[in-house]
């Protein structure tokens, strides 16, 4: 395994059980996985076999963390004044090339299009220029966004700025090797 997606798993693993009991701003990573990924036209990226889960969590010192419905967090695209079609995120798909070796792609999202067990996006690339044409089997997009609503939630799961929220459960510390779960 890479040390990039070693680094990702450990992050994530140690988000599950930080103390969030105070309020900070807070900056989240969104994690989609797939079957495979296909990159179309140097500028499509169509994902397949589709988790239909998104994993969340928060950076330090917040440390949230959840999962939401993936046709919900797709609905909520457009959604909200900081939404991701108002200032597209940036993302990292990962994954296998058929002789195994790993790839990481920087890439900014825009113009999803959901359809039975798809998701297309329209990408740019977020430094060097993109294959044409490029394959990926047991691939993750790694969605950045850091933008937040006035209650410090993230913004696509925001209550208050009165877009729909997918009520993730956050996951806190409680006690020494124990965990509580509540519905936001």
């Amino acid at each position: 395994m890479k040390p990039f997606f070693s680094s990702v798993l450990l992050a994530f693993a140690l988000s599950a059980t930080a103390d969030t009991t105070q309020n900070y701003p807070v900056s989240e990573l969104y994690v989609m996985s797939m079957s495979s990924a296909e990159l179309v036209d140097g500028n499509q990226l169509v994902l397949n076999g589709i988790n239909r889960k998104v994993i969340w969590f928060t950076d330090r010192p917040a440390r949230e963390s959840g999962v939401a419905d993936t046709r919900i967090f797709i609905a909520n695209w457009p959604k909200g004044t900081d939404s991701f079609q108002v200032d597209p995120p940036n993302a990292v798909i990962v994954g296998a090339l058929e002789d195994g070796t790993e790839v990481e792609l920087p890439l900014e999202l825009t113009e999803p299009e959901w359809s039975e067990d798809s998701l297309t996006l329209t990408v740019l690339p977020l430094d060097e220029p993109l294959p044409n044409s490029l394959s990926l089997s047991h691939a993750h997009l790694f969605i950045d966004n850091s933008t937040e609503c006035r209650d410090g939630e993230p913004a696509l799961l925001c209550t208050w700025c009165g877009h729909e929220c997918f009520k993730p459960v956050v996951r806190k510390k409680v006690g020494k090797d124990q965990t509580e779960s509540t519905q936001h």
